[in-house]
């Protein structure tokens, strides 16, 4: 007795179906296996963390004229609403005018940031961070820390992951 056309109908539409799921689970797992790989480890060294930016930006100034470490904001201001955020001007800052984007890549400069976006601090919480380094250069890190100690004794080194990839 030969199988029907039915059967294979139906046989082929579950292939189809099996086939299209795996599709999917594939591209779900490079999507998470991208964005997994845009995340790599840093050494964030933090001065202090305050919920005021006004006292920050005071230390800030203090640190980089002992240090000689250059304290740039990247023009950013503070607004209660949103946090720290590029001025919403258009004309000058182009799609990034009004926005947040945390610092992320190695350097030694000073700059506040909003606190959770490098660990649990609340949302309204900003630090002082004075570098960012790769985990392979803590070593770095701590002298940064050394550096600073005299100014802000109580300054830490977070070891974190920081999205490293597109933010567009």
């Amino acid at each position: 007795m030969g199988l029907s056309l039915s059967h294979y109908f139906v046989k082929s539409t579950l292939t189809c179906f099996l086939l299209i799921c795996s599709f999917a689970v594939s591209r779900a797992q490079v999507k998470a296996d991208t964005t997994d790989n845009f995340m790599e480890w840093r050494c964030i060294v933090i001065a202090a963390r305050s919920h005021s930016f006004s006292e920050l930006d005071k230390l800030a100034k203090e640190i980089s004229k002992k240090t000689g470490i250059p304290y740039d904001n990247k023009e950013r201001i503070y607004d209660k609403k949103e946090g720290i955020i590029l001025p919403d001007d258009p004309a000058k800052y182009g799609i990034d005018a009004g926005q947040s984007f945390p610092r992320r890549f190695d350097e030694q400069r000073i700059s506040i940031e909003m606190a959770h976006f490098y660990d649990e601090g609340g949302r309204d919480e900003m630090i002082l961070v004075t570098g960012i380094f790769s985990t392979q250069d803590q070593v770095a890190a701590e002298a940064q820390q050394k550096l600073i100690y005299d100014i802000v004794p109580k300054n830490e080194i977070v070891i974190t992951q920081l999205y490293m990839g597109c933010t567009h």
